[in-house]
């Protein structure tokens, strides 16, 4: 059985669906006849629970079925970009700093140009700007770089690796923000 009860559904100032009661009882056969723009698949599409109603209330085999409201905040979206270590010359400051500029720059471009499923996701990603920036490759560049794992020169070297990562990343940030406005 499904039963709704003003089922209201509007697409910004466009209200498709205006109070629509419904009672189908199991077995029953329901033919939904209307012109074009009349709101026939939208009605569909919430009886399916592929879409929400704007209001009303629905039951289906006598289990009513919540409508869940979100924010934006309620989702997140992972940014992320890896450095490879072995194809760049950490050593190399203005090197190093043009990457993380570049890779920051994308990131930040792919928040703007990515598509998203959940509207809320998008304001969420849009205001909030979350990037990651990670690495991989580190085992590879301690090898290349002749640094032995279980040594002090290793703990030296890391912390000096990614404490410039940091600061260039933060840096790239900054110049963004103030260059957009965000």
């Amino acid at each position: 059985m499904i039963r709704t009860k003003e089922i209201r559904k509007s697409f910004g100032t466009l209200e498709v669906l205006k109070g629509i009661d419904l009672l189908v009882e199991r077995g029953e056969v329901v033919s939904i006849v209307g012109p074009s723009g009349a709101g026939k698949t939208t009605l569909l599409q919430i009886l399916g629970t592929l879409s929400r109603p704007s209001s009303g209330e629905i039951e289906i085999d006598g289990e009513a079925i919540v409508i869940e409201r979100h924010k934006a905040g309620d989702f997140v979206v992972c940014n992320l970009a890896s450095l490879i270590l072995p194809n760049i010359d950490t050593e190399d400051v203005e090197q190093l700093r043009q990457v993380i500029d570049i890779t920051v720059r994308a990131l930040d471009n792919v928040i703007d140009h990515n598509f998203y499923p959940i509207p809320y996701a998008k304001i969420t990603n849009q205001r909030c700007r979350a990037i990651g920036l990670g690495t991989s490759g580190y085992h590879h560049w301690l090898v290349r770089h002749g640094i032995a794992f279980e040594s002090e020169e290793h703990l030296q070297a890391v912390d000096r690796l990614y404490e410039r990562i940091n600061y260039h990343a933060l840096q790239a940030s900054c110049a963004l923000a103030k260059e957009k406005g965000r």
